[in-house]
């Protein structure tokens, strides 16, 4: 910790220096893209990209999923259970549901960010989890929860792919599937109608910094370095 601390003191030195574009950033964000991603400490999308302040908008989680967005059936049975939870002083479990969602939507449809990418990783511990089956990792209980929303996607996969390539394989397939969530929202599935808005995929291998990005034409990921 004490390393940060230092950083966190050499940052308020770049803050001094670089005064102006602070004072502008403190009025307020126009970010490029929003960036879906792993929580895992080794794939910053800010490290990944050389980004500045003020240009990606970021929501991380476990694996980086995007959860299929609540219907009207689920919305009606979040409120009822939300007034509940008032007069009982049950969990309220609202936030669970919407949390991950609220994170993109208020960049898309608030600060109207033209790009979102999903963005995977190799050696993803949650992806991991996911081609395992349900409840294997006892300690592991709410990460188990979380991660299989995405194992019916995964199965198909994990049958067709041997095991050296099965984990690269369930990362690209969980990315895809997340993306495909994102157009179940009506919100942004009318901005990408409407061309204000575009969706992309891509995986990032963490031993070669190499970043693979899904080509619809082909139906495989690309890497930056095989492009012409």
């Amino acid at each position: 910790m004490g390393a940060l601390v230092a950083a966190m003191r050499s940052e308020r030195h770049r803050h001094a220096v670089s005064q102006d574009f602070y004072r502008d950033l403190s009025t307020g964000q126009s970010p490029d893209v929003v960036v879906i991603c792993c929580s895992d400490s080794r794939a910053a999308p800010e490290h990944i990209m050389r980004a500045d302040p003020g240009v990606l908008f970021v929501e991380r989680s476990v694996a980086g999923l995007v959860p299929p967005p609540p219907g009207a059936v689920e919305r009606a049975w979040l409120r009822a259970y939300g007034a509940a939870t008032r007069v009982f002083g049950l969990r309220q479990l609202a936030g669970a549901w919407y949390g991950a969602w609220a994170a993109i939507e208020y960049p898309v449809m608030h600060l109207q960010v033209s790009n979102i990418l999903v963005l995977g990783h190799s050696g993803c511990g949650g992806i991991a989890l996911a081609c395992r089956r349900r409840g294997e990792q006892a300690a592991l209980h709410d990460t188990d929860c979380w991660v299989d929303m995405v194992r019916p996607a995964l199965r198909p996969v994990l049958r067709q792919h041997p095991a050296e390539t099965a984990p690269r394989a369930a990362e690209e397939a969980a990315v895809l599937w997340s993306r495909g969530n994102l157009l179940k929202h009506a919100g942004i599935a009318r901005r990408v109608r409407e061309g204000l808005t575009s969706l992309h995929a891509a995986h990032y291998d963490i031993a070669s910094g190499e970043v693979a990005f899904y080509d619809e034409t082909s139906g495989e990921f690309v890497g930056l370095s095989s492009e012409g």
